[in-house]
Order: C-alpha cells, then sequence, then structure tokens
C-alpha cells in the first residue's frame, strides 16, 4: 500500500536524484534512508528551516531530503563534491528541491495522480528558475512562454532570433552607457511586438536591437541599441562573448532572454547566472553557474 503513496515509492526518490545530477553533474551521488537523512539535517539544518535542502559546514556534501505526509523523513539524496559548492548554485539546488516537495504535496498519490505529476514534471526547471530570477515567477513564466512561442516564427525566412531586456525601472536601461535607450511613444504589448508587429521583428534580426519591456505586464516601453564604444568591464562567457556589451546593461533589477537562430533559448541574470533550453537532443548540463549556462529541457 506504501507505494501508492509517491514519496514512499523507489522511483520517486530515484527521479529526485536524477534530477540533482543533472544540476550537480561532478557530484557522487548517493541514496540514504530516513535515519540517515535525519541525522545530518538535525546536525546542520536550520531550526526555522524546511529543511528540504541542506549543506554541511564547509559546503562540499548537499543532501536532499524526501518526506512523506506528515512530514517525516522517508529518504534523503546525498551529494557529495571534491571542492565547496558555490553559494549561487546552492540557492539553487533549494529551489528546484523545494519545488519537487511542493509537488509531493499536490500530487502524493502514485496511481491516481499520475496525469498531475507528468504535468508538474514539464515546468519544474522553469518554476525554479523563475524562483531564482528577479521577477515574479507568475510573470516570468508568462513572458517565457510567450518568448518560445514565437521562436517558431520566421522573418523573411530567417529563424526568429531576439533579444529582450525585462526590468523593474525604465531608467535603469534609459541610463546605462551599455546601451541607447530610445523610447516608444506609447507601450506596446509583449504578444503584439512578437506576433502582430512585423516591423519588431525586422528591428531585431540584425542583433544589435534588443526589446526593453517592464515588468508587471506593463509592456514593451522601448528599445536598447548596442552602444559599440563602450568597454564594457564585466565578465560574461555564456551564451557567447559577443554579447558582453549588451549583457552590461544587465543590472539588479533586470534580466535578458535571447532566442538563436538554432532555436535555443538564453536566460541572462544580473549576477552573471545563464540558463540556456536547448533545441538539442544531446543536452548537457553544465558544471557551473557563473559564465556557464545550467541547460535544462522540459522532459520528464
Amino acid at each position: 500500500m506504501e507505494y501508492r503513496i509517491r514519496s514512499h515509492n523507489n522511483l520517486t526518490c530515484n527521479e529526485l536524484k536524477r534530477l540533482l545530477t543533472q544540476i550537480y553533474p561532478e557530484s557522487v551521488s548517493d541514496i540514504i534512508d530516513a535515519e540517515q537523512t535525519n541525522n545530518f539535517v538535525g546536525e546542520f539544518g536550520e531550526p526555522d528551516h524546511r529543511n528540504d535542502f541542506v549543506e554541511d559546514s564547509i559546503g562540499k556534501i548537499l543532501v536532499a531530503s524526501l518526506k512523506d505526509e506528515n512530514g517525516s523523513f522517508v529518504s534523503g539524496i546525498r551529494l557529495s563534491f571534491q571542492r565547496k559548492v558555490a553559494a549561487e548554485r546552492v540557492r539553487f539546488g533549494h529551489f528546484l528541491v523545494k519545488i519537487f516537495a511542493d509537488d509531493l504535496r499536490l500530487a502524493p498519490d502514485y496511481a491516481s495522480d499520475s496525469e498531475l505529476w507528468i504535468s508538474l514534471q514539464q515546468t519544474r526547471h522553469i518554476r525554479a528558475i523563475g524562483k531564482f530570477c528577479p521577477f515574479h515567477t507568475r510573470i516570468f513564466v508568462k513572458l517565457l512562454r510567450m518568448w518560445e512561442a514565437a521562436s517558431s516564427l520566421r522573418y523573411e525566412g530567417n529563424y526568429f532570433s531576439a533579444r529582450l531586456l525585462i526590468t523593474r525601472k525604465m531608467e535603469w536601461v534609459a541610463k546605462s552607457d551599455a546601451v541607447n535607450y530610445i523610447s516608444f511613444s506609447r507601450p506596446l504589448a509583449l504578444s503584439a511586438a512578437l506576433f502582430e508587429e512585423k516591423w519588431t521583428r525586422a528591428l531585431m534580426s540584425g542583433g544589435d536591437v534588443s526589446l526593453v519591456s517592464q515588468a508587471r505586464d506593463k509592456g514593451v516601453r522601448g528599445i536598447a541599441i548596442i552602444n559599440e564604444s563602450f568597454v564594457g568591464s564585466r565578465k560574461i562567457a555564456a551564451p557567447h562573448r559577443s554579447l558582453e556589451t549588451w549583457c552590461s546593461a544587465i543590472v539588479p533589477g533586470t534580466m535578458g532572454i535571447i532566442t538563436s537562430e538554432l532555436g535555443d533559448l538564453h536566460i541572462i541574470l544580473p549576477d552573471g547566472t545563464s540558463f540556456v533550453k536547448s533545441q538539442s537532443p544531446f543536452l548537457k548540463f553544465s558544471g557551473d553557474f557563473m559564465g556557464l549556462p545550467i541547460a535544462w529541457r522540459e522532459a520528464g
């Protein structure tokens, strides 16, 4: 009977292990029992924290826990590293494991909740990135879905390739030395800019122009053109060195989305973290955040 409870099913523990191995490929991972998980969390967990994801005192061991419907430990996944894990990567792991735990509460029955579980699997990485980015998850997912849909568009036979700067406050882009900002006379809905107005696609096809959108669904407010005379001091390796100037405009409170001609989708955050959704069937996950992309594919 216990195998009907998803948290007790061995397949669930293996699924979480695969998920963590994908984002921490350099780790040595193993499954530990409830007692070992409880001992580790008891030693290193914070009293007021949900303790779904805990690191040891020197940051070389991470443990993700699985809990049942009563909040008791069922099992855990221990990840061991040869060197200290960067704080940004631990933070992302917290979000991913938290979302996994939330999904378990939403779909606890292995048999009757199978369709719901499959649906949740498809958006798990996106929801984790949404919590990691500087905007509300709902807004981020809506923008990302719209950008993904636009990737099937063509302009004069060429594949869709575009950039988007999203910002909380327009002055952060307008005052940037990395780009020259040109404001529209009135806001343009992002959906209209992508799917209805061909002139916006023509603008972006050159590669030096980016749409600028204000968060909280306030629409596209203008365009940003790369300032070729700007000498950036930021080191950015992903998705490409040629984007260093444009990435310099991504300050705290902003983020960038890029779709390449090959269909790859890049998300760039102000701390240099980047994520890439690759169209390649041979998807690989990188081993670091800063300057290297964390890649994901929507699959169960």
